[in-house]
């Protein structure tokens, strides 16, 4: 039977490949017929992640389209193969034949790593947004000078731009930072361009630098800044502190603040007359989260009454807010949790009437006590943890909380789920925690049973109470067959299960193990791994596959599947 993706053209599946990575695209699709290799090999703005990256897609994608690569995600962390580490990428490959790569990220860098590749990036001529997740203790000036290229900017800290000048940030349009105080937002504002700049975001800030703890009054300003987002540090915001700072951010169309102080934030009624003279009709989105430290005498019905005026709902998008009686106050759904427990009753208060908004925002449930049916059913959880109390309950009171088939990580702690594994038709990911045995965890689970869905398995045993009983590999890696990634810790695995186990997963590209060996066992791990296994091989110097060690863990990567 002809391939169904045969059906649609090219351009299609293009955009359809905008929206996965790399390894998910060639894992997925590559060899399937000539179309669809032909399909791949003309997509021209591919997004790699080192650290979930297969042997044979890093091989093929860094060695024949370095030239349709979109963006790069670089990582030196644990779960990272060592032939995708940074010195080997460098020295492996050239970094000016990637003529299409726009966006960078550094994440897991160590200091030494940084060194090696910070000088290196101005060889990516197209670069035009750059993200670190640390800062290194030596900026050159080659770097520098890669900055007058990008137009967005991340960085965990705004002290970097107290390095720079003007002609550093000359085309930067967009700018995230995590930690940053008022001082370096004043300086900021006075190196970025006047007239291209336009938003800002501040994960953290706080006002310790300010010696009399005012508010900072701007010299200078991006007359084109339109969104600002603010999470500010200070346990004594008011208003009027806002209202100092905004009023010099006229042609602001997104605003987003979070934080904590004076009963006046919750004051719906200066809101808007505050933002409605500022502003105008211009702001598109207003969004906060506020925490109220003296709310015992806050009415309710009054700030929600404030809140329900024309000017926050009569909109396009409308401006809800809720309130939880105890001094947190935000808009809803940008600040509604997204995590709840399927048993606990929400209390709040809202100026809206559609409470689907509440229950359509949690995407991770916990399911405690089934016996208890929320009003609304939970329609887009994608992480589901069942907890031990909830196992007596009948499957039916778990469909009725939770859209089963929309599930696409599951936890558990006691015995394996066997009809609700099988309406979970996205479940790609199931954990088993805290285990005390494995046989006992799949008892209720027909030997013969197949989850062909799942591709990664999380087995942790409780290393104080457990009952270590093998599960034969043969039979588990029956049960599940398609195994990509499996961690198994908690307690020391013993080799000879181990390496069963390494055999018998045959799409396994990934393994953490927790093996506690001494020093002698690491060094002759790779020679004893190739002598006790038939999957993990060496020919002529040449193997398929690499490991490291993180502690008492070894992960290993291996590479020798079909895609």
């Amino acid at each position: 039977m002809e391939f169904s993706l045969d059906s649609f053209p090219p351009e299609i599946l293009h955009m359809i490949f905008k929206y996965l990575w790399a390894n998910e695209i060639f894992h997925s699709l590559f060899n399937l017929n000539h179309k669809m290799n032909s399909v791949l090999y003309s997509y021209n703005n591919y997004y790699i992640d080192f650290r979930n990256v297969h042997k044979k897609t890093y091989d093929r994608l860094l060695t024949n389209l370095k030239d349709q690569i979109k963006c790069l995600v670089i990582s030196n962390g644990y779960s990272v193969p060592y032939f995708a580490h940074v010195r080997n990428f460098l020295e492996q490959h050239d970094l000016s034949a990637f003529t299409r790569l726009e966006k960078l990220s550094l994440t897991d860098i160590d200091e030494e790593y940084f060194l090696d590749i910070l000088p290196n990036i101005y060889k990516f001529s197209q670069l035009k947004c750059l993200k670190l997740d640390r800062l290194p203790s030596y900026i050159g000036l080659r770097f520098k000078n890669i900055l007058s290229r990008l137009n967005r900017l991340d960085l965990p800290d705004a002290v970097f731009f107290d390095q720079l000048a003007e002609e550093h940030t000359q085309n930067l349009k967009c700018l995230s930072v995590v930690h940053c105080t008022f001082e370096q937002l004043k300086n900021i504002f006075n190196i970025v361009s006047q007239r291209k700049f336009q938003a800002f975001a501040l994960t953290h800030g706080t006002l310790s630098t300010m010696e009399d703890n005012s508010w900072p009054k701007f010299a200078r300003l991006p007359h084109k800044i339109k969104r600002l987002n603010l999470q500010i540090d200070f346990q004594s915001i008011t208003l009027n502190n806002l209202k100092q700072l905004l009023s010099q951010l006229p042609r602001l169309t997104h605003l987003d603040i979070k934080g904590e102080g004076d009963t006046d934030l919750a004051n719906g009624q200066q809101w808007e007359d505050f933002l409605h003279k500022t502003y105008g009709n211009q702001l598109i989105e207003f969004d906060f989260c506020f925490t109220i430290w003296s709310y015992m005498d806050m009415d309710t019905i009054q700030i929600l009454k404030q809140f329900s005026r024309p000017y926050w709902l009569y909109r396009i998008r409308p401006w809800y807010v809720s309130y939880n009686g105890r001094g947190l106050i935000y808009t809803v759904p940008r600040y509604t949790p997204t995590c709840a427990r399927s048993d606990s009753i929400l209390k709040y208060q809202t100026t809206t009437k559609d409470k689907k908004l509440f229950s359509n925002t949690i995407n991770q449930l916990i399911i405690h006590n089934p016996t208890i049916i929320p009003e609304y059913c939970f329609n887009y959880v994608d992480f589901l943890q069942i907890s031990n109390d909830a196992f007596d309950s009948t499957n039916d009171n778990i469909s009725s909380i939770v859209n089963l088939s929309r599930i696409k990580q599951l936890e558990i702690s006691r015995t394996i789920p066997h009809c609700l594994l099988n309406r979970m038709s996205n479940l790609y990911h199931l954990s088993l925690i805290n285990i005390n045995s494995l046989v006992l965890s799949l008892h209720q689970v027909a030997w013969d049973s197949k989850f062909e869905q799942i591709r990664i398995l999380d087995i942790i045993y409780n290393p104080r109470d457990h009952r270590y009983t093998d599960v034969r590999p043969e039979s588990l890696s029956q049960m599940f067959p398609n195994i990509i990634r499996l961690s198994m810790t908690g307690i020391r695995i013993r080799r000879a299960y181990m390496n069963r186990i390494i055999d018998k997963f045959g799409k396994m590209t990934y393994g953490k193990f927790q093996v506690n060996w001494n020093n002698e066992q690491k060094e002759r791990a790779g020679k004893d791994l190739q002598r006790e296994t038939c999957r993990l091989i060496s020919n002529n110097d040449e193997t398929n596959f690499c490991f490291h060690f993180e502690y008492v863990y070894l992960h290993l990567f291996i590479w020798d599947t079909a895609q």
